[in-house]
């Protein structure tokens, strides 16, 4: 991780993939294969967070609350439609 963060474009390419993330989780009826293995590379990153050495900032403290938020408001969103049936 502490690699990772150094590198040219990370602020960048995390940006992108939390949007894309959360846009998956909006859309859970099309992306459910998806959403599977976008929150196993959140799991991840997150869990690497003890290991992060140097003072470069990892900006996961700004985009996995907005993540686990989406995901548990997908998840009541999904049974709210299974019940209408």
């Amino acid at each position: 991780m502490s690699e990772l963060v150094n590198v040219e474009g990370y602020s960048d390419w995390i940006r992108l993939v939390a949007e894309f993330t959360l846009k998956s989780l909006e859309s859970w009826q099309w992306a459910s294969n998806s959403v599977y293995y976008l929150l196993g590379l959140w799991s991840r990153l997150v869990s690497s967070v003890p290991y992060l050495k140097g003072d470069a900032p990892s900006l996961l403290d700004e985009y996995v609350p907005k993540i686990t938020e989406s995901f548990i408001t997908s998840r009541f969103n999904s049974v709210q439609v299974f019940e209408c049936f």
